[in-house]
């Protein structure tokens, strides 16, 4: 039982850190393309 435990906040943390990743790419995006119009 503590090794799915494990694994689930494992899962989360990873979860977390992949959201935030494409978050910070979506708004990253948008910046560039209001600071840089084409």
């Amino acid at each position: 039982m503590v090794i799915i435990s494990i694994m689930n906040y494992m899962n989360k943390i990873l979860f977390m850190c992949y959201f935030h990743f494409n978050l910070q790419l979506h708004y990253s995006s948008i910046f560039y393309e209001l600071w840089v119009p084409a």
